[in-house]
């Protein structure tokens, strides 16, 4: 554990649960404090009738304190490779989000399949503020077929506003 820089290391690590092992690991390093860090997050894994096998392994890059990007590489078993962008950047007086989603060639469809949303608020005095919100999909059936939250398998509905409030 190195205290000054806030990292801990660990080698030929193994992570039990209830006494089984679960993970294993020849070399890893993270955070001691509270501060972000750049490098690979916990894999995920599962299955679903449209897609069949999933693996997904985000990697989350920490630009700045106040701006993060990940890059989520998702493999599907039945349809091919799908990446997922999401950027965050946050200033005094603005905040924003952009996420992007794209399957180069949903090998079901035939076709490349995407999504994208960006929101973003801005104050621009202390009583005039603004915002977007825009979101928008290749296809009627992008949510049903590529969806992991039951919630947005039933959305129906995309915004897209635009407003100015002065309080």
């Amino acid at each position: 554990l190195d205290s000054l820089r806030e990292v801990g290391v660990a080698r030929d690590a193994t992570i039990y649960f209830q006494g089984v092992p679960i993970l294993y690991t020849p070399w890893i390093d993270f955070p001691l404090g509270s501060r972000r860090k750049t490098g690979f997050l916990a894999p995920l894994v599962g299955t679903t009738n449209n897609s069949g096998f999933e693996v997904s392994l985000p990697f989350y890059w920490n630009i700045a304190p106040n701006r993060d990007y990940t890059l989520t590489t998702r493999l599907l078993a039945k349809r091919g490779v799908q990446f997922n962008n999401d950027a965050r950047y946050l200033e005094p007086t603005f905040q924003g989000r952009l996420r992007a989603d794209v399957l180069p060639h949903d090998r079901i469809a035939d076709e490349t399949r995407w999504a994208y949303s960006f929101q973003h608020s801005q104050l621009r005095t202390e009583r005039l503020r603004g915002f977007i919100n825009v979101q928008g999909v290749s296809d009627n059936n992008y949510f049903i077929d590529l969806s992991t939250k039951v919630a947005a398998t039933s959305q129906t509905n995309l915004p897209r506003e635009f407003g100015l409030t002065y309080n």
